[in-house]
């Protein structure tokens, strides 16, 4: 298998944490996004919609998104599982890894996207939607520390993709000054555990 990646960005992040929690080995090629690279053949025939990470299986065939890459190579490697044991269990990542994904990082993404010009070469700015995508983000934090205080991790009370969609969000969300607050100690906490993880050092 060829995974596609691309250096400093948190989707791809998230399978390379992925890959080091299972101690995965695939062959990697990092895109040069700054230079549009993923915007272009041959890339861009592989997935039209032109995102990493982007998975090439052993048939040929290709796998998008993030969330679909990491539930496939976690099923293909086995335990220990990272997606889910039974369905309960998988529906319950599934959830909170949605929440985390939909509710925090896209509207960081968005905030980003609308507020620091760097994409302003590929579509048009409007700073006023990033701002309010920010304050989504923002308002999220609340939510996330109500589940950390009851448990200690984001789905539960063991450790799963969705902690890493989690972590990789947050980190993210300091280039456009989001973070987490006083008022938030459960996350404090829970991110300090995310950091002792040798899979949250991985180089990206």
């Amino acid at each position: 298998m060829k995974l596609y990646s691309a250096r400093r960005a948190p989707s791809p992040r998230r399978t390379l944490m992925l890959l080091a929690e299972k101690d995965l080995q695939l062959d990697i090629i990092y895109l040069d996004l700054a230079d549009g690279e993923n915007l272009r053949p041959p890339f861009i025939q592989h997935n039209p919609m032109a995102k990493v990470p982007l998975l090439q299986l052993d048939d040929g065939s290709y796998l998008s998104e993030a969330a679909v890459i990491n539930r496939y190579l976690d099923e293909y490697s086995g335990s220990p599982l990272l997606t889910g044991v039974d369905a309960a269990s998988r529906a319950r990542i599934d959830m909170w890894d949605r929440r985390v994904e939909f509710g925090f990082m896209l509207p960081v993404a968005h905030c980003f996207q609308h507020t620091s010009g760097y994409f302003a070469d590929r579509m048009t700015p409007v700073p006023a939607y990033g701002e309010v995508a920010g304050q989504q983000a923002r308002d999220f934090l609340a939510i996330l520390q109500q589940q950390l205080q009851h448990h200690e991790y984001v789905a539960g009370d063991a450790f799963s993709v969705a902690d890493i969609t989690a972590v990789c969000a947050l980190d993210f969300a300091r280039v456009v000054k989001i973070k987490a607050g006083e008022e938030h100690p459960a996350i404090h906490a829970w991110y300090q555990r995310m950091q002792q993880r040798p899979s949250y050092s991985v180089e990206y």
